[in-house]
């Protein structure tokens, strides 16, 4: 029985084993996630974290298209979710009854398929905690094996009906279940995402916002209408319907913006598309036409609260970022800013609620910060919320910084705890507040704000889960 896997090793090695060496010496490892990770970005998942991402999961599996924003219908979903279960139990107790038996043979097959199926999923877990990669559809090198657990859970199941005619036909439902969802899919839920047409208006409603602005001779707009959930907190939504007319002057490809703005101006969220759902270039819309512009931007759940948040759009040159202008007006504006609203913080026992682990010894679990508007001199309060996560045998220094990156400090307070850290309680949390006054000399711009924490007598910094020393906390804005 040994050269069975003997064989299926060596066919794999002599596919891809040229792959595996390639990447080993170009980049050092086998497998090439060191690139990789160097260019998506890493993070740090928690468990918690997975299971937030579970149905997304899911339902990648079974079918997302697009850009990962085309959905099924969610009764789809269900039904799959249900006969995922159903098969699950039936392979269960197909499996455990031929253990029961001692069916040797089956046993070591099944336990062949299960293995190589858990070694993939295993592989996807690692690789989804080290970044944001939790989609079903890398699920699919095990698809095969995957096909084979599906058969047997349902076919424990349909063994059991004694009817020869009865049993045939539930055997092939889900086959036609899947049939039909591979049939109606393109015409029913994708290509309707994609036609423009939906978009193309005879008027503007009357619920709209008259608002009439002309950005250059290329797009006229007309209204809009917005949705601002009160309170608006972080991880709202807003909403927004945005009216135009192409009018008939000559065009470039110009792409629409729209952002969610703080009140130092860093944008919150965006979306930056192609006029007409991001499916048709300025040049190819016909003048004359009206056409609405959805738009939902989600506040991020770190935003940072209480602060005043605005809403602006135009439309800029992808290629190289020139922004179209408003005609007729003066001084020369690019943009239509709407608000501001209230943005609250969200209910808890600290403000700006949050988790970063520093040196697996403190967490910093919420902060304030203002003003977040500075002019030379001005003085930033930084409060911050540290939780202890077990005892420290040394006193650390936390260091906080306005920062021009890399390493340019236009203001800073470090200095220890009140308490020295070396007597803190784990599990408690001690609130420690910092003045960092602006240099007179601070040219206009946005800086970050940047805290750590350090050894005194040896300089070393405690590092963070994904291996920075670091955290940009927020931003502030210098101003003449």
């Amino acid at each position: 029985a040994w050269q069975y896997p003997l064989l299926a090793l060596g066919s794999a090695l002599l596919v891809s084993g040229w792959w595996f060496w390639r990447n080993w010496t170009l980049y050092h490892d086998p497998t090439g996630l060191n690139v990789m990770l160097a260019i998506v970005g890493e993070r740090s998942a928690t468990w918690r974290d997975l299971l937030r991402e579970w149905e997304g999961f899911r339902r990648a599996f079974w079918g997302v298209f697009g850009g990962m924003n085309v959905l099924m219908p969610a009764w789809v979903y269900r039904i799959l979710d249900g006969w995922t279960l159903v098969v699950f139990l039936g392979f269960v107790f197909a499996f455990l009854r031929a253990v029961h038996a001692r069916e040797r043979t089956e046993v070591e097959r099944w336990t062949g398929v299960l293995g190589y199926i858990g070694t993939v999923f295993v592989a996807l877990l690692r690789w989804t905690m080290r970044t944001l990669a939790s989609q079903g559809r890398l699920l699919f090198p095990a698809l095969a094996p995957i096909g084979l657990v599906f058969w047997r859970g349902w076919t424990w199941w349909t063994d059991k009906i004694s009817i020869p005619g009865w049993r045939r036909l539930l055997s092939g439902v889900p086959l036609a279940f899947l049939a039909f969802i591979a049939l109606v899919a393109p015409p029913l839920w994708i290509a309707p995402v994609y036609d423009p047409t939906r978009v193309v208006r005879s008027t503007v409603p009357d619920d709209v916002t008259p608002h009439r602005v002309q950005f250059g001779q290329v797009v006229e707009m007309l209204g809009y209408r917005l949705q601002v959930p009160h309170p608006l907190l972080p991880g709202s939504e807003v909403q927004a319907s945005l009216y135009f007319r192409r009018l008939d002057g000559p065009a470039q490809p110009w792409s629409l913006f729209v952002h969610l703005l703080d009140e130092v101006e860093v944008v919150l969220a965006q979306d930056d598309r192609y006029p007409m759902l991001g499916l048709v270039d300025m040049p190819r819309i016909s003048p004359g036409t009206l056409w609405e512009e959805p738009v939902r931007l989600r506040v991020p759940d770190t935003a940072v609260a209480p602060a005043q948040v605005s809403l602006e759009w135009g439309f800029y040159n992808l290629q190289d970022g020139q922004r179209l202008p408003i005609a007729h007006v003066d001084p020369p504006q690019t943009r239509v800013l709407v608000g501001p609203w209230q943005l609250l913080p969200r209910p808890g026992p600290y403000p700006n609620p949050t988790s970063v682990v520093f040196g697996d010894r403190v967490e910093l679990v919420g902060f304030e910060a203002a003003p977040r508007r500075l002019h030379p001199g001005d003085a930033l309060h930084l409060v911050l919320y540290w939780r202890a996560l077990r005892p420290m045998k040394h006193d650390y220094v936390v260091f906080t910084h306005i920062l021009e990156p890399p390493d340019h400090i236009w203001g800073q307070e470090d200095r220890a705890p009140s308490v020295p850290t070396h007597l803190w309680k784990v599990g408690e949390v001690y609130r420690e507040e910092y003045t960092l006054v602006l240099r007179p000399d601070t040219p206009p711009g946005l800086y970050e704000v940047e805290i750590g924490w350090y050894r005194p007598d040896t300089g070393e910094r405690l590092l963070r889960p994904d291996g920075r020393n670091f955290l940009f906390l927020t931003r502030v804005r210098a101003v003449p």
